[in-house]
């Protein structure tokens, strides 16, 4: 039961649960503490609750390749990879290498809020999904001027 808490789909599934087990030990009862405790992460950042902290998934490039076995749509998510991480890179914004020593990209590349700036953070929760949805609609991915503007804004705000 314990695994299934930390599988975010699944998570959802296991809410009528709760109402179930309610009556029943002190074991489930604490069952119960920790699900309710990981459905408050659905809407948070990082809770520290009874010892759980959760690390928020930001980026995940292995899955997005995994969303489709169209070979244009694998070769933009490795282009889209490519150009977001050497912005964050160049930007300081990442303090983990998501390159090969060949320059190509790292295939476990998973990117979490541990690993990102605070701007960086502020950068992904903002202007990640609006760059994102410029080029779902047809724009150039190497078009970055969406994050540069939003870089440029969280800095002002920082200062």
């Amino acid at each position: 039961m314990y695994e299934l808490l930390v599988k975010g789909k699944q998570l959802y599934s296991l809410n009528y649960r709760i109402k179930e087990y309610e009556q029943k030990d002190e074991e489930v009862q604490k069952r119960i503490s920790l699900l309710r405790v990981i459905e408050k992460l659905k809407y948070s950042h990082t809770i520290k609750r009874g010892g759980i902290v959760m690390d928020i998934l930001r980026f995940n490039y292995s899955t997005l390749l995994k969303r489709s076995k169209s070979r244009s749509y694998q070769l933009q998510v490795m282009e889209l990879t490519k150009v977001l991480m050497t912005f964050l890179i160049d930007n300081s914004l990442i303090n983990l290498e998501p390159f090969n020593e060949n320059g190509s990209i790292k295939e476990d590349l998973i990117i979490r809020k541990s690993n990102l700036s605070d701007v960086g953070n502020q950068l992904f929760n903002i202007y990640y999904p609006k760059w994102s949805n410029y080029i779902d609609r047809g724009g150039s991915i190497e078009n970055i001027k969406i994050l540069e503007n939003g870089l440029r804004a969280l800095q002002k705000t920082k200062i």
